[in-house]
């Protein structure tokens, strides 16, 4: 062979595993010609060629004379130590999955939650439904769904998602916080770890439950072989707790300060682990190892890089790899690899922070100390704001290259991306579609659009409405100089829509969404517009605003003169109250209500409408800051109750439009945030004209 050999490594946190060797004659002075990729000449013992793609270091060597299989394999360990440990930028590869390292890491939350998860029964999948929820983080096996595999607007798995899942918790069903350098009142004791392990391995539920939605979703896309990573939890043991106690709750217990007694309650937790692992037998998970729940490492601890050490020794020795997930502005989180963990992803933490250049941070940091990045997202992605952070994370992944190149972690709260997708009308079904592409790698292009609408706008003499706005599902778009239009991404077998034109009166009617041409296309014809209006705003008569400054000010918009200027001063109620005249109180015989509306800064409002009965419906929308928005509401859907959010007004949402006799704007925006309203008025009375397919 000429001693010519190309051999590829990866480093795991200082280690070396080798990959297959492959044999070609690289003639002196010559690069490897295996890809159109550079290489780097570097002089050891003859000739040495090193390029890193993707985190993966290849190698090749052309010896000036023979040696042994030992002698070459230990020059080259020692050229590639000294490669790597000058040449260790990149982020953390993500896999090989088959090996235990993850791809695409979701973070489950399974300890203590007192909220209530969204109710999801998966399409054609054969799961137990008799199971019975304790609290929000008691995860049944229709809950894992949208996480193992990605599901299509009708629920049916059409590929798989995340290849590794971490099952974590915070807080006990005491209170008791799992992390944390906490006082002996506040840490999880001896009893709050064994609840989690009895938690996390109940027959049905969270491992379990895991096992059988991927043996599920494995049958429905002929994945026989099909199987998933799972890493668990090691909680953090304090060393301020003075009294451990015992598994069955008593007290009377070792002390945490010795780490001698904290690293034997590591051991007796990973091995408790690994037993009950092994009596489950689960035959679509594998344990590919433990997460060390601490998310930085303090050095004022008394013995604290014993303790890591330890506890990362411990969990190899069995044969296992142990991770981290520090937090950005962690301890040592760049020093992840001197501790010895297999893995690191460091948090950016964009989600939740304010400030420039977190990502770019996190970047850094990712390419320095070889680690991966973790996406986060949680309530916040409902608004404008929240939904812009998240896919910063997502557009840095596309121009930073850790949308393909990095271990990726996914934090989303509690089961946001669940709610994502089972959400009313589909409105925010989008992400979790760009989540999917970004974890195949394939962002930012979207996944296939679910449903779509198509259509002509004419107006009253048969004529092409151009430049109308066409909104429903959650999309806009606007007619083209024909009045033809297309609104795609809709994520709803039907949904409302609303076609609105200048001059014209708007028009809202429920229809069927199309799916490969099954409907087609509508006709909306739009007449002249008849409008009455409810308050034009030139005076505060029936006006009441709460936590909002409020005055008058000039308007440009269609009626009166003037409007109502409302500061937001950051309060928790922040609301105007609008108090129809009697004679203004009958919707009924409108197709919308409008109201104009322009914020200097993102603000969501909540539009409530109380009937003389006092029921009442309730709707959000979002705006936008840098020009006028009017906002329809759709006469329609107050009868029927549609996209009604009962969180603050009542439960079903019918109300009656012919007695409309309060109506109540709350906003959500940043204090100091300008908000002016104008024009409360219906719209399209008595006369609106649907020509259907």
């Amino acid at each position: 062979m000429d001693g010519s050999k190309a051999i590829v490594f990866t480093s795991r946190a200082g280690f070396l595993f080798g990959r297959p060797a492959s044999f070609q004659r690289v003639p002196e002075g010559s690069a490897p010609v295996t890809s159109n990729l550079p290489w780097e000449k570097v002089q050891a013992e003859g000739e040495v060629w090193v390029r890193t793609v993707g985190g993966v270091t290849a190698m090749t060597t052309r010896s000036r004379r023979r040696r042994s299989p030992q002698a070459l394999r230990w020059t080259l360990l020692t050229t590639v130590v000294m490669l790597l440990t000058a040449n260790a930028a990149g982020y953390f590869p993500p896999g090989p999955v088959e090996e235990g390292f993850p791809e695409n890491l979701l973070l489950v939350y399974s300890g203590y939650y007192s909220v209530q998860r969204p109710d999801f029964d998966p399409a054609g999948l054969a799961l137990p439904t008799n199971l019975e929820r304790v609290d929000g983080g008691d995860w049944l096996p229709a809950d894992f769904v949208p996480y193992v595999a990605h599901l299509d607007w009708d629920g049916v798995p059409d590929d798989t998602f995340f290849d590794s899942f971490l099952f974590l918790g915070l807080r006990s069903h005491r209170g008791r916080a799992f992390d944390g350098e906490r006082e002996q009142g506040e840490a999880a004791l001896w009893f709050d770890w064994r609840w989690y392990l009895d938690r996390i391995f109940t027959p049905g539920k969270q491992i379990d439950a895991l096992d059988q939605t991927v043996a599920a979703v494995a049958e429905v896309l002929g994945q026989p072989d099909y199987k998933v990573n799972v890493y668990i939890m090691i909680p953090y043991p304090s060393h301020k707790v003075t009294d451990f106690g015992h598994p069955d709750g008593s007290m009377g217990g070792p002390s945490l300060l010795p780490v001698e007694n904290r690293l034997d309650m590591v051991r007796w937790y990973v091995d408790e682990v690994v037993a009950r692992w092994q009596s489950l037998q689960p035959g679509r998970l594998h344990l590919a190892g433990f997460y060390w729940l601490q998310e930085h490492i303090n050095p004022a601890v008394p013995d604290e890089d014993v303790l890591v050490r330890g506890a990362v020794q411990y969990v190899q020795d069995k044969g296992y790899k142990i991770g981290w997930i520090p937090w950005s502005g962690a301890m040592l989180a760049t020093r992840w690899a001197d501790y010895g963990f297999d893995w690191a992803i460091i948090q950016p933490n964009h989600m939740f922070r304010d400030g420039p250049g977190l990502i770019e941070l996190a970047v850094q940091r990712g390419r320095d100390a070889r680690m991966g990045i973790e996406i986060e997202l949680d309530g916040r992605v409902r608004q404008p704001d929240g939904e812009a952070r998240l896919y910063d994370y997502l557009n840095g992944g596309v121009r930073y290259g850790y949308v393909r190149d990095a271990m990726l972690g996914y934090y989303q709260d509690l089961d946001m991306l669940l709610r994502l997708y089972v959400e009313e009308s589909g409105k925010r079904r989008y992400i979790y579609d760009d989540i999917y592409a970004f974890a195949k790698g394939s962002y930012p292009e979207p996944a296939p659009a679910a449903a779509y609408i198509q259509g002509r706008v004419l107006d009253g003499e048969g004529r092409p409405v151009a430049g109308a706005r066409v909104e429903g599902g959650g999309r806009t778009t606007h007619t083209d100089a024909e009045g033809f239009f297309t609104l795609t991404g809709i994520y709803s077998a039907q949904t409302d829509i609303v076609v609105a034109a200048s001059g014209l009166d708007p028009l809202a009617k429920e229809v069927a969404t199309s799916r490969g041409g099954a409907t087609e296309p509508y006709t909306f014809v739009l007449y002249p517009a008849t409008e009455l209006s409810v308050h034009d705003f030139d005076t505060t008569d029936g006006l009441a605003g709460t936590g909002v400054g409020m005055e008058r000010v000039q308007s440009p918009r269609t009626q009166g003169d003037g409007a109502v200027q409302l500061t937001l001063q950051g309060g928790l109620i922040q609301s105007l109250r609008i108090t129809p005249a009697p004679e203004l109180r009958d919707w009924s015989r409108a197709q919308v209500a409008a109201l104009d509306v322009l914020v200097s800064d993102p603000v969501t409002v909540r539009i409530t409408l109380r009937d003389r009965r006092s029921a009442s419906y309730s709707r959000l929308f979002e705006l936008e800051p840098g020009a006028w928005r009017s906002i329809m509401l759709p006469i329609g859907d107050l009868v029927a109750g549609r996209y009604h959010d009962p969180i603050v007004a009542g439960t079903t949402g019918e109300i009656d439009p012919a007695a409309v006799d309060l109506v109540t704007l709350a906003f959500v925006g940043n204090a100091g945030t300008q908000v002016v309203v104008d024009n409360l008025r219906l719209q399209g009375l008595d006369r609106h004209r649907l020509v259907d397919p």
